[in-house]
């Protein structure tokens, strides 16, 4: 038992030291920016921070 933990435990760390292929894609960056400060807003708003945004649209 102890051994099936360790040899899974192993496994799981040589996986995510595997060199992992990358694939860059284009993204737009202001509708990425406005979904972080949507999950941010709460925050902001119980410490008093408001957040500006100004994109060229």
């Amino acid at each position: 038992m102890q051994l099936d933990v360790t040899l899974n435990v192993m496994l799981s760390l040589l996986m995510l030291a595997k060199p992992q292929s990358i694939n860059f894609k284009s993204k737009n960056i202001s509708k990425l920016i406005k979904e972080v400060i949507t999950l941010l807003d709460g925050q902001a708003n119980m410490k008093n921070v408001q957040i500006i945004t100004k994109f060229d649209s």
